[in-house]
């Protein structure tokens, strides 16, 4: 996990503040960045912001695992006819 915080005091009060952050595992890598009027708000956004993403990832793999493929219920129906 890569995190980047940067303060530029020539953008407004509102976005003065950005947080990067980069997870690289296996699979697609995840990037976001949130922009904030605080820093330690910055932080705690781009941390939600990529909890958020892990955890649809969790759910999505868990539900490709758990469902049937057509394939898979046409040989069931088949097997049982």
């Amino acid at each position: 996990m890569r995190v980047e915080l940067e303060c530029d005091p020539k953008q407004s009060v509102s976005t003065r503040f950005s947080a990067k952050g980069h997870i690289e595992i296996y699979g697609p890598d995840f990037n976001a960045s949130v922009q904030a009027d605080e820093c330690h708000k910055a932080v705690s956004l781009l941390i939600d912001k990529l909890d958020r993403m892990l955890s649809r990832r969790s759910k999505m793999q868990k539900a490709k695992r758990h469902s049937m493929n057509t394939v898979d219920l046409a040989a069931d129906v088949n097997s049982t006819l």
